[in-house]
């Protein structure tokens, strides 16, 4: 892929589960490299879900020749798709495809460099994880099915989300506690985002994130006034609820005496004494 990634990766490896739909993506900066990647998915899918790999299919690509000795090792069978063939291989080639297609929404809405679509389509898969899909039976998530629990979605942010990052201030007293940040991922080895720093232009994956906006400016000032506007109104129901009864009648029965000026007397006094009676 054209640019590199901010590792310097220029390829994608993606694995598909074909039962449960779990996907998983490594960056390769050789292609070489598919024999490493399929060796570490086969132990963590094993050694995660309880379940065991069979058969690898890959495409006719001269890339996956290095897989061939590690299967023979392993006792997994082999399947390679026709040439110039994708139907073969059909669900790995549409999930590939459907994760460059949310990578690149993800870079083009948040504006950051083309260098992090290692870091977007790693995200997306992230969140193909815990999505339902159609190809599950009940709409279950790939995890839903490997593991037989709803997946938790509360760390599910927008890519590129701006936030508020604790910057260690290593016991200056004036230093700045905080910098700004964009989320870029979800950390894989240790719990946290993974958050992109523009002023010092690196990433750090950290548990001190506060102040997540996941809507635009605008969005972001619709929501405050619509929050406003309903505190407003909530606070104006309760205070009229706090009103005595008889002091509200009487107000009503002001109005009403002097708007109607074609009323008699008789109806006029009437409604001065009801709220009395």
């Amino acid at each position: 892929m054209t640019p590199k990634d901010r590792l310097g990766n220029r390829y994608m490896i993606n694995f598909v589960d074909f039962k449960s739909n779990y996907c998983r993506v490594f960056l390769a900066r050789t292609k070489d490299a598919a024999a490493k990647h399929f060796e570490h998915f086969l132990v963590y899918f094993e050694k995660e879900f309880d379940y065991k790999i069979h058969v690898l299919r890959t495409d006719s690509g001269g890339e996956h020749a290095s897989v061939d000795l590690f299967c023979k090792r392993t006792g997994v069978a082999r399947q390679r798709s026709e040439a110039r063939n994708q139907a073969n291989n059909g669900k790995a080639e549409r999930m590939h495809r459907i994760i460059m297609n949310m990578a690149r929404c993800m870079i083009f809405a948040c504006g950051l460099p083309l260098r992090f679509w290692g870091d977007a389509v790693q995200y997306a898969a992230y969140i193909l994880h815990r999505a339902p899909t159609n190809s599950n039976p009940g709409r279950a998530s790939p995890l839903e099915v490997l593991t037989g629990k709803s997946p938790p979605l509360g760390e599910i942010v927008v890519f590129g989300s701006p936030c508020t990052v604790y910057h260690d201030p290593r016991k200056k007293n004036f230093a700045q506690r905080a910098q700004r940040g964009m989320i870029v991922g979800v950390g894989e080895e240790t719990k946290g985002y993974r958050v992109y720093l523009p002023k010092d232009r690196v990433v750090v994956t950290t548990q001190h994130v506060k102040n997540i906006e996941t809507l635009d400016k605008e969005q972001n000032l619709q929501a405050s006034v619509a929050e406003a506007t309903s505190a407003r109104s909530k606070k104006k129901r309760a205070s009229s609820k706090k009103k005595k009864p008889w002091a509200r009648e009487r107000h009503v029965t002001r109005s009403v005496a002097k708007n109607a000026s074609g009323v008699t007397n008789e109806t006029a006094q009437s409604q001065e004494v009801a709220p009395d009676s």
